[in-house]
């Protein structure tokens, strides 16, 4: 009688171990960033400018980031942590130099589906030739796939 017993608690406990997962793929997937952590990779266009005596000079640039991001919050906002590599400014085909920063930003998220929009401040350091340090402010689209 105990080895009956036995034998049907394990088949039990196998069912259960069986089914459980199938519970959990029947719920919604979400796709926020709550209580979540990690590296990011993002490509970006940037717009930005430089006053060199009082004369703005703007630049549009491609680039590549890579950030560890962090959920302070716990509604799925992060702060992020990262640095980026820029190839020269489209609008001077002569300036092909990398251009190298860091920089920690807040992102804010609106929406919870793959595809949502942002809105993110921060501050940027260039650690090019010459030093320099700005705000950075920035919207966009996020997909998560």
């Amino acid at each position: 009688m105990t080895g009956g017993g036995g034998r049907l608690a394990w088949l039990a406990v196998g069912a259960a171990w069986l089914l459980g997962p199938s519970a959990a793929r029947a719920l919604e997937p979400r796709y926020d960033h709550r209580d979540q952590h990690g590296v990011q990779a993002e490509l970006g266009l940037s717009r930005d400018s430089v006053a060199v005596d009082g004369v703005a000079h703007p630049a549009s640039r491609l680039s590549l980031r890579v950030a560890w991001t962090l959920d302070l919050s716990g509604e799925g906002d992060e702060l992020q942590l990262g640095g980026s590599v820029r190839l020269g400014s489209w609008s001077d085909p002569g300036d092909d130099k990398l251009l190298y920063g860091v920089d920690a930003r807040y992102r804010a998220y609106f929406g919870a589906d793959e595809l949502k929009t942002f809105v993110e401040v921060g501050v940027w350091v260039s650690l090019a030739s010459p030093l320099a340090i700005g705000a950075s402010a920035g919207l966009g689209l996020a997909y998560d796939p």
